[in-house]
This record gives structure tokens, C-alpha cells and sequence, in this order.
């Protein structure tokens, strides 16, 4: 597999020599035949289109695409223009760093079929607006030269940066461990980060030095629902009283607190933007209490600062991250979900406010047999969870549902659980048996 060093070093042969490729033979050295050559060359996949059908081009053989955050060397920027329809491309030779000036090399610019050396103003120049970028499938990290920002997540080898904002330092060993649990969970990485860094700068509050605990998670000893085992931790202020919980690891935090956030109390699973997985913390977005007291309005102001804040000092790096997240291409190798492959969609839920529903009882959606079964004690539950995990990879999601806002209704309504033709079969021959008990009855 290619590097981000063999894309530029083919780019730059090309500039340096003066000359272009026409890798279709038709209108001679056209912009669009640059990063088609390096497609065909380095990856064996052809892109088809004018300029401006490029990102659905890449992204219909599985190169990642971006519309946010900030592009890097390697990548190939895809433009709207004024004067035309076509659009116009290149391939970025340097990291964009955020100065609103990109280095390129493009062909057929401003009259010029052979490839050349722009600099450019990002995100608009001369009438052409940068609508999006790809990225190659490459290996090993970034080399965008000595403006190098945080290395691209999106390789074989993973390399995730360090993240520092505001004298605080999220270390990558520690930021691994949380895009992981993102992943599993269906959770917005770049609203996760955010929150931490608003809750506890990144664990640098006394909570988060003592007791690993992040968030402020409060109890004593116990079993969570996430099965994660605490002890009692630090002491609440005295104004508040009780205890916060002590986590024996990070891991461990990180599992119990997205557990927690996902869709057990909270409701951010499946949120796409950062207004939605802030939404998720309040029960105006489906959760079963208020993350903060000073209600969702006020956090979200406070989310989108320190969101801001972050991805501005680092590159554009949660953008990046909610992006490859989105695209299930963030982690690769350690529980992406392009990697794991589950071929029905089973959960667990609860529901509550429902007569037809015990409150008190969790229950398990079988999608390979679409039917719904009770788990009974909380040993069931547990050892479901571990059994689940370690033959798919990936944790068996809860949710939590009312009468108030009846999903559960129109989920169940389209699945119609236990409307299968066996079921169905069953249903009639104990119909039938029925009627043929009542007859020999009437009989005597």
C-alpha cells in the first residue's frame, strides 16, 4: 500500500519535470487525470467524472471523504466554480494548518495543462469554493513537511495525536481508549472529547487525578449497569454531600461513563453533530435526567466554545475524528465497525410507563430470530453482555424507553417481533389444539 510520501513524491516528479498525465487520453492534461492517475497508480481503483463528481467518485470505492475540518498533505481538494460546471482538483502537498492558505499541485490551471505548484487561499480563490476533499486509503502517518499537524487516524498504523488545549493534555494512550468506547457505542467522538475537557480538562481536576473519574460520576461501591465494578471514591462538597465514584482504571471509567451517556440515562447515541449529541444529555433530547443544571441552552454555548476551541488549536482534529467516525473508518484494526460484522440487529432494552410492559424488567430483542425474550436476574444480563462482546466484538447497546415518547411503539411496529412464519405456524396449531380440547369437552 502507498504513502502520503509516494502520492507527493509523484506529484511534485510531475511539477518539477513540468509536465502532466493524461491517464483517460481524452482532452489531453485535464486537472481531474492528477488524482485519477494516483488512484489507478497506488490503489488500482479508477475514479470517474469531471472535477466536481470526484467526492462521490472516491467515496463510491471507499476512500474517505470530508466536507469539515482541515485538509492534509496527500489529500485531493474538489472546488464548485463560477465560471463553469465542471468543477476543478489537485492534490494538497503541505497540512493545512487553519492561515487560510493551502499549497497544491494542480494541472491545467489558469491555462497550464502540466502539473504545477499553487498556492492557494482556502476555502475560496478566484471564483472556485472548496466543497470537500478526499483521502487515500494510505499507510503510516502524515508527512506534510515542517507544518505538519496531528498525524491522519486514518491509516493501518492508527496514530492517534496527543490533543492539548487550554494547559491541558488529553495523552493519546488515554484518547485511544475513549475513541474506542465511541466507537463501540455509536457515540460522537468530537462531543465526547469536548465534554471531558469541559468536565474536567481532560482529568486534570482533582476527581479525575484521584479517582480517574472524568465526569464526576457519583455513588459508592457497587456494580454498574455496565458491569463495571467502582469503590468509594473522594468526598463530595460538603454543600452536596456523598461520595464521588473511584474507578480502579480509565478503561474502566471510559466503558462505564459512555455506557451511561449512550442510551442507559442519557441519549447520545446516533447523534451526528455536536447540537444533537448535547441535546442527548437533557431530557429535551430523550434523556431520563438533566446532565447540568443550568439546563441545554446554556451547555451548548459552553460545548460549541470548547469544541471550537480544541479543533482550532489541533488541527481540525475532532472534525476529522467525527468524520472517519461517521464513515465507520476511525480506529481500524481494533473493533471498527467496517471490521465487524453483525448480521442482525439485537439489543436490549427497558421500557417504562407501560402496563403492557413490566418497568422492572430488561429485556432482549433477538434479531436472528425477531423475537423478544425477559431477562430475569441481573446474572443473566451480565453474562449476555460478556457472552454478546466476545463473539461480535462490539457491546450489545441498550435502550431506554417511555410512554412519553413511545418509540419502542413504532420500532416494534415494523418489526413486528414474533410475526414470522414459524411463529405463525406455531400460533395456529395451538389455536387449533384449543379448539380441539373445547370440542372433546363439549363432547362429554
Amino acid at each position: 500500500m502507498a504513502t502520503v510520501a509516494d502520492i507527493l513524491n509523484y506529484a511534485k516528479g510531475l511539477a518539477n519535470a513540468h509536465t502532466g498525465v493524461d491517464i483517460d487520453g481524452a482532452y489531453g492534461m485535464q486537472c481531474v487525470d492528477l488524482p485519477n492517475a494516483i488512484s489507478q497508480k497506488f490503489f488500482g481503483k479508477a475514479l470517474w467524472g469531471n472535477a466536481i463528481d470526484l467526492l462521490n467518485s472516491a467515496r463510491g470505492v471507499g476512500y474517505t471523504v470530508f466536507t469539515t475540518g482541515y485538509p492534509r498533505a496527500g489529500d485531493v481538494f474538489v472546488t464548485r466554480e463560477s465560471s463553469h460546471g465542471y468543477g476543478h482538483t489537485g492534490v494538497i502537498i503541505e497540512n493545512y494548518t487553519g492561515n487560510g492558505v493551502l499549497k497544491t499541485i494542480e494541472q491545467n490551471y489558469a491555462g497550464v495543462g502540466a502539473a504545477q505548484y499553487i498556492t492557494r487561499s482556502f476555502p475560496t480563490h478566484y471564483g472556485g469554493t472548496i466543497i470537500g476533499w478526499f483521502r487515500f486509503p494510505v499507510t503510516g502517518g502524515s508527512s506534510g513537511g515542517s507544518n505538519s499537524t496531528p498525524s491522519n487516524p486514518n491509516t493501518q498504523g492508527d496514530n492517534i495525536p496527543d490533543i492539548s488545549y487550554g494547559g491541558h493534555t488529553f495523552k493519546s494512550s488515554d484518547l485511544r481508549k475513549l475513541i474506542f468506547q465511541c466507537v463501540q457505542r455509536n457515540i460522537l467522538p468530537g462531543g465526547a472529547i469536548a465534554q471531558l475537557y469541559l468536565e474536567s480538562n481532560f482529568g486534570d481536576s482533582h476527581v479525575g487525578r484521584v479517582d480517574n473519574n472524568w465526569s464526576g460520576m457519583t455513588g459508592t461501591a457497587q456494580t454498574r449497569p455496565s458491569g463495571v465494578v467502582v469503590t468509594t471514591g473522594s468526598p463530595r462538597p460538603p454543600s452536596e454531600g456523598g461520595y464521588y465514584m473511584h474507578y480502579a482504571t480509565l478503561d474502566d471509567f471510559f466503558n462505564d461513563w459512555t455506557y451511561t451517556i449512550s442510551r442507559y440515562l442519557y441519549n447520545v447515541a446516533g447523534a451526528r453533530n455536536l447540537e444533537d449529541y448535547t441535546r442527548g444529555l437533557f431530557k429535551v433530547g430523550g434523556a431520563v435526567y438533566d446532565y447540568a443544571a443550568v439546563g441545554y441552552d446554556a451547555y451548548i454555548k459552553t460545548m460549541r466554545s470548547v469544541y471550537n476551541g480544541i479543533n482550532s488549536q489541533n488541527g481540525g482534529i475532532l472534525d476529522e475524528f467525527n468524520t472517519l467516525w461517521s464513515q465507520g473508518k476511525l480506529l481500524k484494526g481494533i473493533g471498527n465497525v467496517e471490521e465487524i460484522v453483525v448480521n442482525n440487529m439485537s439489543f436490549i432494552f427497558n421500557i417504562k410507563g407501560d402496563p403492557s410492559w413490566n418497568e422492572g424488567t430488561m429485556f432482549f430483542y433477538n434479531g436472528a430470530i425477531n423475537k423478544i425474550q425477559g431477562i430475569h436476574n441481573p446474572e443473566e444480563l451480565k453474562y449476555l453482555q460478556i457472552i454478546w462482546k466476545e463473539c461480535t466484538g462490539r457491546d450489545l447497546k441498550p435502550y431506554g424507553w417511555t410512554n412519553k415518547a413511545p418509540v419502542y411503539v413504532r420500532v416494534f411496529g415494523t418489526l413486528q417481533p414474533g410475526n414470522d412464519k414459524e411463529s405463525q405456524i406455531m400460533k395456529q396449531l395451538e389455536r387449533l389444539k384449543q379448539q380441539l380440547e373445547d370440542a372433546l369437552e363439549g363432547a362429554v
